[in-house]
């Protein structure tokens, strides 16, 4: 897959805070992968694996990740009743 560059602009202190924030390794461009990776797991615009691999992580350290965040890997409960009536 082909990587595409794009220019953004960040209000100084979100940027500030993104330098800055010590909880991920990397630099800004790593950190701004993996804040967007958990983000499109959590609104499931990508699946678990993808969302990993987009963080530049494997599966388990992911899945890690998520937990510290208190993001459940199966989704909400509705989420899940409405996928058990749906089965």
């Amino acid at each position: 897959m082909e990587d595409k560059i794009i220019t953004i602009s960040l209000p100084s202190d979100l940027y500030e805070y993104l330098e800055n924030e010590s909880q991920y390794q990397g630099n800004l461009k790593d950190k701004i992968q993996i804040y967007l990776s958990i983000g499109m797991f959590v609104t499931r615009t990508l699946s678990l694996k993808r969302a990993a691999k987009y963080a530049d992580m494997d599966e388990s350290d992911f899945i890690k990740l998520l937990g510290k965040h208190k993001i459940s890997i199966f989704g909400s409960a509705e989420e899940i009743t409405i996928d058990y009536i749906n089965a």
